[in-house]
């Protein structure tokens, strides 16, 4: 069986999709199957996909791109590639909505009669309709790649519902949550953490992602600036992308008067970003929208008890003891940070629950047999 995985963007900058890309491709490999990777050059980390032990990767250059996290990514050289590529393969695993690469590939498979798998990583439903740009995508693009897709994986259980509504097929759909790698998060070096990012003894209540609105760390921030009980104790370290709104965090920190109290972070990859979860004592999601935070996962990972939102599409975790599950709103976070906070809140476990149940349901080890079952299918039913 040879594949191909599609992503546009290759770089951990831009969130779980494409980590998740990145992992499906080489625990594939791991698996012992033929697994190529075709992408854009856009913002492309070449270090991070050397890391991909195996395959072939097809990089395309691109124009009309911009700096934002959906960028408008138009691949160049795309047919000659496909005339040249698409008939070797025997299934494609088409990622990311908002993709002109996933679509174009997925429509060319349909004219070829080969099979794709289609994973959206994103939201699909009525929440994406309020911008005409979006609303034309769905109805020209998303729609039809997923109704002509051999099966869909979600990551979510919302995610599975917005494409069930589309399809009203149930069977054709499979939820594979995000998947993690134990071995990831194994360093840990509190005081060096520390020291290099010239931060005091005090506890780490520590986010991590992108910084844009969708994220809430605005909200955060305000929930943890009224709590003036727990800031001699406690100290707020956001980690995250250089945006704009990163900027106007910071303002924002520095007319509260909380600069010393809140510190911000350039992105953490490998053994520092594990450094940074095993530094914390708590891990905060403020999340005003998610599908399924890899975050949450990973700090699980880490035996962290974890704060978040109730619009992270993850009830799982708290209902089984891993988490504390708040509304997107500033008095709702700021009622889950006192509780997590206070000297009598049992975080060790909290977070040891929420290990267990990470290890037992999230390993990339098991989830891809599943993604091996769904592209095996999908061959047979030629």
């Amino acid at each position: 069986m040879k594949i191909l995985n599609v992503c546009d963007i290759m770089n951990p900058l831009y969130g779980g999709s494409v980590v998740r890309s990145f992992q499906i491709s080489q625990h594939m490999i791991d698996a012992g199957y033929d697994v190529d990777l075709l992408t854009t050059s856009w913002n492309i980390d070449y270090k991070y996909i050397s890391k991909i032990t195996g395959g072939e990767k097809y990089i395309l250059d691109v124009f009309g791109k911009t700096n934002s996290n959906n960028p408008k990514i138009i691949p160049k050289g795309l047919f000659k590639w496909i005339r040249q590529n698409i008939e070797k393969y025997d299934v494609i695993h088409v990622s990311r909505n908002w993709s002109l690469l996933a679509s174009i590939v997925a429509l060319m498979a349909r004219n070829k009669g080969i099979p794709y798998i289609y994973s959206p990583m994103g939201f699909i439903g009525s929440n994406n309709k309020s911008k005409l740009i979006k609303s034309l995508y769905r109805n020209f693009f998303t729609i039809p790649d997923i109704k002509n897709a051999s099966s869909c994986i979600a990551v979510s259980k919302e995610e599975e519902l917005d494409i069930n509504s589309i399809i009203g097929n149930s069977k054709k759909t499979t939820l594979i949550p995000n998947g993690i790698i134990l071995s990831d998060f194994d360093y840990q070096n509190n005081k060096l953490f520390r020291s290099e990012y010239k931060l005091d003894q005090r506890n780490i209540i520590l986010f991590i992602g992108r910084m844009e609105p969708i994220k809430g760390i605005n909200l955060l921030i305000d929930a943890y600036s009224n709590l003036d009980s727990i800031h001699d104790d406690w100290c707020l370290v956001l980690i995250g992308t250089n945006t704009e709104f990163k900027k106007s965090m910071i303002k924002k920190t520095n007319e509260l008067k909380m600069n010393n109290n809140i510190f911000f972070l350039d992105p953490l990859f490998a053994d520092k970003k594990s450094a940074a979860y095993h530094a914390a004592e708590v891990i905060a999601i403020p999340s005003v929208k998610d599908a399924m935070t890899i975050i949450a996962p990973e700090a699980a990972c880490c035996k962290k008890p974890i704060l978040y939102t109730n619009s992270c599409d993850f009830p799982d975790l708290a209902e089984n003891g891993g988490g504390l599950e708040i509304d997107p709103s500033v008095n709702a976070i700021q009622k889950g940070l006192e509780k997590i906070t206070h000297p009598h809140f049992n975080r060790k476990e909290m977070g040891l629950k929420g290990y267990n149940y990470v290890v037992k349901n999230f390993k990339w080890t098991e989830l891809i047999k599943r993604y091996v079952l769904i592209f095996q299918s999908s061959i047979k039913e030629i």
